[in-house]
């Protein structure tokens, strides 16, 4: 999960200044941990295959006491675009987040999906969300901000609703869909 992230993070900034852009392949699923952008002009990160966040919480960095660390941060970004396709997805795996969260085993702000700060020109686009552990965007002092056709999933009444037809909660997105159009 921490090599993915490093990787992720070593090809948006190489993708800075030019007309590269950084390419999360499709047909995968990749582990992560955070995800940190900063400082960087002109880059790109495009999902076509699916990011998870590291579901080992123990794992999972703080930004500060009390908060972990987003899934994926941009800080002072100057005209970053975060892109995504229809087959694309941030996975958050919420539902485990929330409940440690309500059985008080973790006193912590569970982690944002994307989160962008002091940032100008940024372009948020066709980005798909699942289950995120707390907000799945959090974009603050922000300058000419553009965000399009976003798709934000959320599966608590779905997941629950599986364990109750089936004894099981769906392990996925696609799972999810298929346990409750089933």
């Amino acid at each position: 999960a921490l090599a993915n992230a490093r990787a992720i993070e070593a090809a948006v900034r190489a993708s800075a200044g030019s007309a590269g852009v950084a390419v999360v392949p499709a047909g995968f699923e990749y582990d992560v941990l955070p995800v940190e952008l900063f400082n960087l002009t002109d880059a790109s990160l495009l999902i076509e295959g699916m990011l998870s966040v590291h579901q080992n919480i123990t794992a999972w960095p703080l930004l500060r006491p009390g908060t972990f660390k987003p899934v994926i941060s941009m800080t002072q970004t100057t005209g970053f675009a975060l892109l995504g396709t229809d087959d694309s997805l941030i996975e958050g795996h919420g539902l485990e987040w929330w409940w440690v969260r309500v059985l008080n085993i973790v006193n912590a702000n569970t982690p944002t999906l994307v989160y962008a700060s002091h940032c100008e020109g940024t372009l948020v686009s066709g980005i798909r969300t699942s289950n995120s552990p707390r907000y799945n965007f959090y974009l603050e002092q922000q300058r000419a901000l553009e965000v399009e056709l976003v798709h934000i999933w959320t599966d608590w009444g779905g997941a629950v609703g599986a364990l109750e037809r089936t004894g099981r909660l769906p392990v996925s997105h696609s799972d999810a869909r298929g346990v409750i159009a089933g």
